[in-house]
C-alpha cells in the first residue's frame, strides 16, 4: 500500500516539475494579424472592392471574374489595413463605376462562411497550439449580394 502512495506521490511531483519548467512552457507571442477573410468573386466581372477603414485606412483589391484574395484580419491595437471585419463601408465597383454600396450599421455584408483552425507556432524548433484558434472568414460576391447593396442613380 505504502509503494502505491509512493508511486503516484513521484508521478505527482514529475507531472508539476514538468509543468514548472520554463523550457517546456508556450510562449507569449504578439501578432499583427490573427485571422484571415478570403473574399471570393463568384460574378463573371471583373470587380474592384474597396474598404474603408474605421481610422480612414483604405484598402483596394482587384478581384478577376471567379477569382479570390486572402486578407489578414489586422489585431486591433494595430490596425494595419482595412479588411472587411474592420471597414466601416465596402464599396464594390466594377468597370470604374459603384454598383454596390455596404455601410456598417446598415445594409452589411452579414453572409460568410466561418471556420476556425489551430495555430502552430515553431519558436526554437518547439511547436506549440495557440489557445486561440485562427478565425476564417469566407465571402463570395455575387450577383444576389450586389443586388442587396445596389446603387441607384439617384445616389451619387
Amino acid at each position: 500500500m505504502k509503494l502505491k502512495y509512493l508511486f503516484l506521490f513521484i508521478i505527482t511531483c514529475i507531472i508539476f516539475s514538468c509543468k514548472n519548467d520554463p523550457t517546456l512552457q508556450k510562449p507569449i507571442v504578439e501578432y499583427n494579424y490573427w485571422g484571415d477573410e478570403i473574399i471570393c468573386n463568384d460574378t463573371d466581372m471583373t470587380l474592384s472592392i474597396e474598404m474603408l477603414g474605421e481610422n480612414g485606412i483604405n484598402r483596394m483589391i482587384a478581384l478577376d471574374p471567379d477569382g479570390k484574395d486572402t486578407l489578414g484580419i489586422p489585431v486591433l491595437t494595430y490596425r494595419l489595413d482595412a479588411c472587411i471585419q474592420n471597414s466601416s463601408e465596402v464599396h464594390i465597383f466594377s468597370e470604374g463605376e459603384m454598383i454596390a454600396k455596404f455601410v456598417k450599421g446598415g445594409e452589411w455584408l452579414t453572409e460568410y462562411e466561418y471556420e476556425e483552425m489551430e495555430y502552430p507556432v515553431v519558436i526554437d524548433g518547439k511547436k506549440w497550439i495557440e489557445d486561440k484558434p485562427w478565425p476564417r472568414y469566407r465571402y463570395h460576391i455575387n450577383e444576389r449580394l450586389i443586388s442587396s447593396g445596389a446603387i441607384s442613380d439617384s445616389i451619387e
